[in-house]
């Protein structure tokens, strides 16, 4: 018997990472949106892929300080 060999997926971005998993979320021919916690091996991660995740990782804001962070502009101090 011959061993077939699995496609890889390709996700449009990776949402959270885990151990040796990574949740995906994949796009399918509808252009419906599906989260799938997929092994390593089984994602297509091309250098565009991993620059997304990287760019997005980036843009994520710092807290250093919760209570300041947490308080709206508009309240009266």
């Amino acid at each position: 018997m011959i061993p077939q060999l699995e496609e890889k997926k390709r996700p449009v971005r990776v949402a959270a990472r885990r151990q040796r998993e990574m949740m995906a979320i994949l796009r399918d021919h509808l252009n419906n949106e599906s989260a799938e916690w997929l092994d390593v091996d089984e994602i297509d991660l091309d250098h565009q892929g991993q620059q997304q995740t990287l760019n997005a990782t980036a843009m994520m804001p710092v807290i250093d300080n919760i209570q300041q962070w947490a308080t709206t502009p508009w309240e009266d101090a």
